[in-house]
Order: C-alpha cells, then structure tokens, then sequence
C-alpha cells in the first residue's frame, strides 16, 4: 500500500487546492473520529467532507492507499434528494473548508473542477 502525502502541512496545502479523497471509500477507525469530535450535524450535506478536512490535517492521523476496489456505488434514485444535494452541498462544503481553516471560496471552485474533471489533475 502506498500513503497519501505523510506530511500534514503538505495535506493541508493539498487540500486547499480541492484534493480530497473517495469519501465513498474511506474507511476511518472510530478512535480517530473519536479524537476530533465526531461529525458535525449542522454540516448536513458535508459533515463527512468536514470530518475528511479535519483528520487528513492532523498529525496523528495516517492513511493508507489500497489500489483494488472495495466498494460500488450506484447512482441516487430519489431526484429530488439529488437536486437537493447538488444545491445545498457546495454551501455546506464551503462552511467546513471555512471552519477548517483550508482555504474559501477558491478551494471550493477547485473541488468543484476537480469533481468536475474526474480528479484528473
């Protein structure tokens, strides 16, 4: 298995250029979820992408990169709660970059193009 970035700094620097990883594919020990507080309820649409911002910054907090797939997803089949995510998420998203302290309104355009753009760049 290969790490993410070992540094905090460079994962905070990384971050605050849109990179985040597959949330749909992270798996996190609950001690770690634990030491950070958990996830924020207020943060409806994004409270993972909050709780995904505050550990990749912290020093304990270490990843691993497993290349085989362990997860499919499928798409929403509720329209509305997927209009519903598609307007509302970038707003919450940008409160928990804010909150984190990562960077605002150009690291949410960024995550934006990078989801976008299938993260190829």
């Amino acid at each position: 298995t290969r790490p993410y970035p070992p540094s905090p700094s460079n994962q905070r620097r990384r971050m605050g250029w849109g990179w985040a990883p597959s949330l749909s594919t992270l798996f996190v020990r609950r001690l770690w979820l634990n030491r950070i507080g958990g996830f924020k309820p207020q943060l409806q649409w994004a409270a993972d992408y909050d709780v995904v911002l505050t550990l990749f910054t912290q020093p304990f907090f270490q990843a691993r990169h497993l290349p085989q797939p362990l997860v499919r997803r499928h798409a929403p089949t509720n329209p509305l709660r997927l209009h519903q995510r598609l307007l509302l998420r970038p707003w919450d998203e940008l409160r928990a970059i804010r909150q984190s302290q990562i960077g605002g309104i150009g690291t949410l355009v960024l995550r934006c193009v990078r989801r976008l753009l299938g993260a190829a760049f």
